[in-house]
């Protein structure tokens, strides 16, 4: 029952891989005294940093990922956020805040290990339980994560400081769950399984000369790729997902800048609720997701669902720019976060559904490498040095008109292949009455 070792390992990492209360307060802590820096330094010269690194990173993590059997890539996701927290506790200047970025940039990279290692480890009858069983150690360590940072904040238990040590801890004792992941020895690419799908690590008997099995590598890839993206719905889903989540990133990214401009433009001198919120936020998104299993096909309404969706993503994100109420913030934020994490389910569903189970990684990993090209360009343009460097509420304008234009678009896709529809419906009736 190696299977059940699996998913408890998994769960307990993605627990204590997401137990950071000191991320809801990172822009209060590196704005205050502990560190010192000014809202723009955090805003223009320190968050770009991690979106640069992440697309840089991603694209090296998702070639070697495969090549290097998962666990490697995994152990080093979580030895990157011992470094990433040692620095936020005791390095200050803006160089090393900027390495730091680039670690952090690393960790999320790194993502991609942690949720592909569960296909290449256990057999497909288990990847139901192996996935919900990871994904339910995920969601309580955020969860759990934003209660204890809101308690430890409110209550004055623990300082920003001090919330750093606390996330180094959790972080340390995920690397000890990384380490004790069993090992891979077949891969969907370069270590091929062969024979019964239910044995993943069966190794294969035919040794195949290196030129050859990267020629092999190449083909599969391509192979995979072509089928894939030659589906006009994998197509327009991928575009969505890639579109709606660079924006998502940003917003996410972001969005405590805003909250504090929010904050010291009313004059309030009350604690912010950043923890209670990102708490909240997790579990009503764990709803939202369940609610989304309840229809199983999207793909009549599809352009439909994600149009109506951008475009009250857009308003939402417009109103938060806007408005200097800490509530209204708050509320749009819970709201924004809690519907995208069920838009995005549907699209995940709807995209997996049409590609092979083997290629599940490769596709998935296509979409969040065009995601991150798209957050890059957005970075870049609108808030990095050498950019238009906008005031935050002016990015926040732009980040809800942008919401707005995809869902235009595709309602207008939508429409149009209504229209199509409906003549082609009269078109055939006419022959046929002919």
């Amino acid at each position: 029952m190696e299977w059940k070792l699996v998913a408890a390992l998994l769960a307990g990492y993605g627990f204590l891989k997401e137990i950071r209360p000191s991320e809801p307060y990172i822009t209060q802590f590196l704005t205050g005294p502990d560190k010192g820096f000014s809202a723009e330094q955090v805003n223009q010269q320190i968050y770009p940093v991690s979106t640069y690194s992440m697309l840089a990173l991603l694209i090296v993590i998702f070639l070697v990922t495969d090549y290097l059997r998962y666990k490697p890539v995994i152990v080093a996701q979580s030895v990157s956020a011992v470094a990433t927290y040692c620095m936020l506790a005791w390095c200050r200047g803006l160089a090393v805040m900027q390495f730091m970025e680039v670690l952090y940039g690393l960790m999320w990279a790194a993502d991609v290990a942690y949720f592909t290692y569960m296909y290449a480890k256990v057999s497909r009858s288990h990847y139901g339980t192996v996935s919900a069983t990871a994904r339910v150690g995920y969601l309580l360590g955020r969860c759990g994560s934003g209660v204890l940072s809101q308690v430890a904040v409110s209550f004055d238990l623990l300082s920003l400081l001090a919330l750093q040590y606390v996330t180094l801890g959790a972080s340390v004792a995920a690397t000890v769950f990384a380490l004790a992941l069993p090992g891979v020895s077949t891969s969907f690419y370069f270590h091929k399984r062969t024979g019964d799908v239910g044995s993943p690590d069966v190794p294969d008997p035919e040794a195949k000369p290196a030129a050859d099995a990267d020629a092999t590598v190449v083909q599969l890839l391509w192979s995979d790729c072509r089928e894939a993206f030659t589906q006009m719905s994998v197509v327009k889903w991928s575009l969505w997902w890639a579109l709606a989540t660079a924006g998502q990133m940003m917003v996410l990214s972001y969005v405590q800048i805003l909250w504090q401009a929010a904050a010291d433009e009313s004059g309030s001198s009350e604690k912010l609720w950043n923890g209670a919120v990102e708490a909240v936020y997790t579990l009503l998104g764990a709803g939202a997701v369940w609610l989304t299993t309840r229809k199983k096909d999207y793909s009549a309404v599809g352009d439909a669902l994600v149009g109506v969706w951008s475009l009250a993503a857009g308003t939402i994100v417009t109103l938060a720019a806007r408005s200097r109420s800490m509530a209204v913030q708050y509320v749009t934020y819970v709201a924004f976060a809690t519907s995208y994490n069920a838009a995005i389910t549907v699209a995940y569903s709807e995209v997996a559904k049409r590609v092979r189970e083997d290629a599940h990684a490769l596709v998935f990993g296509i979409n969040t490498l065009g995601a991150l090209l798209v957050q890059t360009l957005l970075t870049f343009t609108v808030a990095g040095e050498g950019g238009l460097e906008l005031d935050i509420r002016t990015q926040f304008t732009i980040y809800g008109s942008y919401f707005i234009a995809i869902g235009l678009a595709f309602l207008v896709v939508f429409v149009v292949s209504q229209v199509r529809r409906r003549c082609r419906g009269v078109a055939q009736g006419y022959e046929d009455n002919k």
